[in-house]
């Protein structure tokens, strides 16, 4: 291949990684895959593979913070380079043809799924039981994908001016376990009946991870989102205890215990991104609470039996929740709920 080109290089492989075994005896087979695919002698090489001569020295490559903000990044790979876009928006989140995708506005104007608690509510006498329960696993599922995009692009989109790399490493395991959450309810989907698509997407919790500062983002997604993952999945386990389901109970307690991490972090990178501006704390918390009050959902959270969504307020107070802050959240979906009702 022609020494500097660099057209729809993505990924970079050095061929002296690979010794004779790995390589293999490819012949005519080499010479006749398309350019695009042409990598270092290895036939299973990854998509987009090119070769180039020699390792490249570190200085050589473009620092991230060096780059205009909300550009892409270019990083320079010997003859090669790739570009990555940072701050992407939720419309250019990647979905195939199975999923039906609805904006925010849309999401909260339709009163089917924003109705009052009892009758959200996933009571195991009630008659429609089994679809409120598909629903709400059908969320879960979307919501992690959301949640495992959310946390890629806080562990992406700053350099370590903005975020430490300890954070950073703690957005990465995050991503490890919300790929993990994909998958258990993906397979949950096929336990409980549901098909991928058969219920609405919208991009409400991607939204929160676009804020342009990250502590922000810590607060909208890791507290204020990650916070209602523990209240669901509270809710979703003690529904599979009543419904004698052994395998959505595991599988929601596996999940619980996640959930708790990553609120847990995102508690303490808060309070040390801003120990020493208190202003710019109490901003993130008032947005937190902006998205805490959206996924009350009309008063569907609460503490009662009657709730839709049970406030785990024990879990919560292991995730770094102040008694304050959780009676906070009660109080607000309270008057949601009277709200709500007082109008109906």
């Amino acid at each position: 291949m022609p020494a500097g080109n660099t057209d729809e290089a993505h990924v970079v492989l050095q061929p002296e990684c690979f010794g004779d075994a790995q390589r293999g005896n490819c012949g005519a087979a080499w010479h006749t895959m398309p350019a695009l695919l042409q990598g270092v002698g290895d036939t299973h090489a990854p998509i987009m593979a090119r070769t180039r001569p020699a390792p490249t020295p570190p200085h050589q490559v473009l620092a991230r913070s060096a780059r205009p903000p909300h550009e892409p990044m270019l990083a320079l790979e010997g003859d090669y380079c790739f570009h990555m876009r940072t701050q992407l928006p939720p419309d250019a989140l990647a979905r195939d043809d199975r999923f039906h995708r609805i904006t925010t506005a849309e999401r909260f104007a339709d009163m089917r799924p924003n109705d009052a608690a009892e009758q959200r509510r996933i009571d195991p006498r009630s008659d429609e039981v089994a679809d409120r329960a598909r629903r709400q696993m059908h969320g879960i599922f979307v919501g992690e994908i959301q949640a495992l995009e959310g946390s890629g692009r806080t562990a992406f989109d700053y350099g370590t001016d903005e975020t430490p790399f300890a954070l950073k490493l703690d957005m990465a395991r995050q991503c490890w376990d919300e790929a993990r959450h994909v998958e258990i309810s993906l397979m949950l989907g096929d336990h409980m009946g549901i098909e991928v698509g058969e219920f609405s997407e919208s991009v409400t919790l991607f939204e929160a991870a676009c804020h342009p500062d990250p502590v922000f983002r810590l607060a909208g997604v890791n507290r204020a989102l990650e916070g209602l993952a523990i209240d669901v999945f509270t809710t979703m386990r003690d529904f599979a205890i009543e419904m004698n389901d052994p395998v959505l109970e595991f599988c929601e307690d596996w999940m619980l215990a996640d959930e708790v991490t990553h609120v847990k972090m995102g508690s303490n990178w808060l309070r040390q991104l801003t120990s020493t501006d208190k202003e710019r704390q109490d901003k993130a918390l008032e947005f937190q609470r902006t998205v805490d009050g959206l996924f009350n959902f009309r008063g569907a959270r609460g503490e009662t039996r009657e709730a839709s969504i049970q406030l785990a307020r024990k879990f919560r107070e292991m995730a770094g929740f102040d008694t304050a802050e959780i009676d906070e959240i009660a109080r607000m979906a309270e008057e949601q709920r009277q709200q709500y009702l007082s109008a109906y």
